[in-house]
């Protein structure tokens, strides 16, 4: 599950949050599974590109998972 991810979490679940992210155009680095740094910032990239007020990446809320899936579908497409 995505829903409530957070900065420090380390599980297969970030690995896949971090594979969509790459997919998507929001590069973090390699897939390790780990909620580090990079994956905040990516995060927070995805964010801002639906919602300009995002100041976060630390955590992935429900609206952050739809961006997330939103993202990964526009990807899919091109």
């Amino acid at each position: 599950m995505l829903l409530g991810l957070k900065k420090g979490d380390s599980s297969p679940n970030v690995g896949l949050l971090q594979a969509m992210l790459n997919f998507s155009g929001f590069p973090c680095g390699a897939q390790d599974n780990d909620y580090g740094p990079k994956t905040a910032a990516a995060v927070l990239k995805m964010r801002q590109a639906f919602d300009h007020q995002a100041t976060s990446g630390d955590s992935l809320d429900a609206n952050g998972v739809e961006n997330l899936f939103r993202a990964h579908a526009r990807a899919s497409h091109h």
